[in-house]
């Protein structure tokens, strides 16, 4: 069973997650290190990691990752 394809612009538009511009630099320079062609390769192949996970799995494990994450160990509150 495969991910469904978003069909209109109004979909697509709904799930755009819009990020500072000093986050998606952060985001370009980790994917490159990682080895991917760009954050956008990086996002993708996330995504195809997750087609067919139950959304409530994916939201509990991003949940963990907030929770742990550096940031938040030091009491910083992360940009929005």
């Amino acid at each position: 069973m495969g991910a469904q394809r978003m069909t209109s612009e109004e979909d697509k538009e709904q799930f755009k997650i819009r990020l500072p511009a000093a986050t998606r630099e952060a985001l370009e320079s980790t994917a490159v290190t990682l080895g991917f062609f760009s954050s956008n390769a990086l996002v993708a192949t996330f995504a195809n990691e997750l087609a067919g996970v139950p959304a409530q799995k994916v939201w509990e494990v991003l949940a963990e990752i907030r929770r742990y994450h550096p940031v938040n160990k030091r009491n910083i509150k992360s940009p929005k």
